[in-house]
């Protein structure tokens, strides 16, 4: 009855994961290849040690990911009967890690920015692509999904103005708003503009990045530019963070980020202290208490 981890992770992946493509399913395909020679009852504490020790720079975090997708396939072939569910093994998961506060300086943002720039100038394919999903996650603090799906009938030139709204999609928590166009985006927009294709009214077409995939050519490029900690996240990330610092309301930050106040407050309002100034400085402004 029992079978080794290879088996239990291909027919866990084709009962439960949809894409082979999905993070999950490609951190358990990777057991499949380091552990999957073994029966679920041989996984020890110390061939786990030994399995860790060979990723140095494996962080607990990342572990404990990795971890908890094995612990659910094995569960999952412990319930059909794939083994006997008395060698389910004791698996202990590192500690949840820190939640991650990454972001770029002015300075590394004003570089990564034209890092985007010069990297549209090459004569990959993804060149063009990379450059103006960049520049929208650094300039219009959006998340991926909602750039990826942006289309160029939602681009309004004329009016300076994204609309992420995308028709007829659910309303979810990670609301999509109109937002404005500033001025270092919209070279790069015009210039995207005159290249897409061409409805018979002369009206762009299609998505205005180009794809519904950057993750590999983001990677890529971040890598290659010396900012591979950068994700699409920590673009979006940055920009509140610089918004806070640089003295914007919260307010305003929230609107942008199409967050409520709440949770901006949350996780900005500590980086902009200063917006507490005329309340410390109470009894020097003359006002009696």
């Amino acid at each position: 009855m029992s079978s080794k981890i290879t088996a239990i992770c291909d027919a866990y992946l084709r009962h439960k994961v949809k894409s082979h493509k999905s993070r999950q399913a490609q951190i358990i395909l990777q057991f499949a290849l380091s552990l999957g020679s073994l029966e679920p009852k041989a996984l020890t504490p110390k061939v786990i040690a030994a399995w860790r020790a060979k990723r140095p720079a494996f962080q607990d975090s990342s572990a404990r990911r990795e971890l908890g997708a094995l612990i659910s396939a094995l569960r999952w072939g412990a319930r059909h009967k794939m083994f006997n569910p008395a060698d389910m093994p004791s698996i202990d998961l590192p500690p949840p890690g820190q939640p991650r506060s990454e972001w770029m300086s002015l300075d590394q943002e004003e570089a990564f920015w034209q890092h985007a720039q010069d990297w549209g100038q090459g004569t990959k394919a993804s060149a063009k692509p990379i450059q103006v999903f960049t520049s929208l996650a650094l300039d219009t603090a959006a998340r991926k999904t909602a750039i990826l799906r942006l289309d160029w009938p939602r681009v309004k030139l004329d009016l300076g103005l994204i609309d992420y709204r995308e028709p007829g999609a659910p309303k979810t928590n990670k609301r999509r708003i109109p937002v404005p166009i500033n001025r270092r985006l919209r070279p790069v927009l015009v210039a995207a503009w005159a290249a897409a294709p061409k409805d018979a009214r002369g009206q762009a077409m299609g998505l205005v990045v180009g794809t519904h995939n950057i993750d590999r050519a983001f990677s890529e490029f971040a890598d290659a530019v010396g900012f591979p900690w950068v994700t699409p996240h920590i673009c979006r990330h940055t920009w509140a963070c610089l918004a806070a610092q640089g003295g914007m309301p919260m307010f305003h930050i929230a609107k942008m980020l199409g967050d409520t106040l709440k949770t901006t407050e949350e996780n900005y309002a500590h980086l902009a202290p200063h917006h507490l100034n005329q309340v410390a400085d109470w009894r020097f402004s003359g006002a009696t208490p």
